[in-house]
């Protein structure tokens, strides 16, 4: 019925599954792996039907090896196939167990893209976990696996076990599935002159730029200028790299038209339309203020700043904006949202049906999770992490070495 085969898998047809199958992740792509190596090597894995030839389950396999001959066999957000057929179930867990015992690993983590509650903020505490995932999660544990634990904590697992996703129904345009609060970001946007564009890989440095201005502001570290160039690399054409700049200049010009004209109106009235002369005036201090900014901003920035970015890789039906950053000197302008929006429609207009948003704190309650929900985006919360366990003595080895680690920090 089903064959298990490590060697010579066509990447082509196996990216092809995984990009449109319900349960596929980028990080389960053939990119992927290339993203990962050196520090890890890989093994991809995947059932064929026998009778149609055809690819019904796949995997990529990554690992690390460190000293004391401890080695990590680790399935981000995989595998990937039907796990509400039986068989095929049975079928690739135990040749998956095989095939980690027979290369010797002291350990294989899987991380199932199986989401056990599925539901928006408000109704956070209301959804239940669903009982048919549940039963996956027993079928899970009974074939072998360990599970970690539904920790609530976004670092106790490899990847987030919470994240936000924006679903996008099949004709429908991000417009109008997007909340209309973020949606007054982008005419915001608009009134400012700011200027989003999709921009090549020659214009990475100044992503990081804007990255490094988030790292410092909020004491996070994210990634090297090196592996945002890497990513674009590897992923090409489905790499998206968006950034968003305010035309100095030109709105000092548009502001001080603006000042000249109000002066002008208030002149013209005199005392003879005093609430008109009020709502002038308001008007007329309100645009100083702007061109006072501008003005300091000008002998800071020169004509042009740049205000933020976002990287989007789009993988078939799936996408992520995997990094995104903003300048720290112009948070008062809405722009990561200009980035999002555009991402987003050319994301659904190659296809996309959903858009990750990324991990979030399992106790929903910090900052980051306050600013995805203004996407009114799903949270989805994953079974999480489980731990084939082939060499005791390592596993718990290692476990020790990576809390004190941990603790370290």
């Amino acid at each position: 019925m089903y064959k298990f085969i490590t060697q010579d898998i066509d990447k082509e047809k196996y990216d092809i599954f995984v990009s449109q199958h319900e349960l596929g992740s980028i990080l389960q792509s053939s990119h992927w792996a290339k993203v990962k190596h050196p520090a890890w090597e890989s093994v991809f894995t995947a059932v064929i039907e026998k009778e149609s030839e055809q690819i019904v389950g796949s995997g990529l396999i990554l690992i690390r090896k460190l000293p004391l001959g401890i080695k990590i066999w680790y399935m981000p957000k995989g595998p990937v196939f039907d796990y509400s057929n039986r068989a095929l179930f049975d079928f690739y867990l135990e040749n998956l167990q095989k095939l980690a015992q027979d290369h010797k690993a002291s350990y294989l983590t899987i991380a199932p893209p199986l989401i056990r509650r599925n539901f928006i903020l408000p109704e956070k505490d209301k959804v239940k976990p669903d009982s048919e995932v549940m039963k996956l999660h027993s079928l899970i544990e009974q074939s072998g696996f360990i599970h970690k634990g539904f920790d609530l904590d976004m670092h106790s697992t490899i990847q987030p076990r919470f994240e936000a996703v924006v679903y996008f129904d099949q004709g429908q345009a991000v417009d109008d599935a997007l909340p209309k609060r973020i949606m007054r970001y982008e005419k915001d946007c608009q009134r400012q002159n700011v200027i989003t564009k999709r921009e090549t890989i020659d214009q990475i440095s100044q992503f990081n730029q804007v990255v490094e201005s988030t790292e410092e502001r909020q004491d996070i570290s994210l990634r090297s200028e090196a592996y945002f160039h890497q990513l674009m690399e590897i992923f090409g054409d489905q790499a998206a790299l968006y950034l968003s700049r305010l035309p100095i200049t030109k709105n000092i010009e548009q502001r001080q038209n603006t000042v000249a004209e109000l002066r002008q109106k208030i002149l013209e009235l005199g005392e003879t339309a005093p609430k008109a002369v009020r709502n002038y005036q308001e008007q007329l201090d309100s645009n100083l203020t702007h061109l006072e900014r501008l003005t300091e901003s000008q002998s800071k920035d020169g004509s042009e700043a740049l205000l933020s970015g976002c990287l989007t890789i789009n993988y078939g039906i799936h996408s992520e904006i995997l990094y995104a950053g903003t300048n720290t000197d112009y948070l008062y302008i809405p722009s990561q949202a200009n980035n999002y929006i555009n991402s987003m429609r050319d994301s659904v207009a190659s296809g996309v049906k959903k858009v990750g948003l990324g991990g979030v704190e399992g106790r929903l309650d910090d900052g980051l999770t306050k600013y995805k929900s203004a996407y009114y985006p799903h949270f989805h919360e994953y079974l999480g992490e489980y731990n084939f366990i082939i060499s005791k003595i390592k596993y718990h080895l290692f476990e020790k070495a990576y809390k004190l680690r941990q603790n370290i920090r």
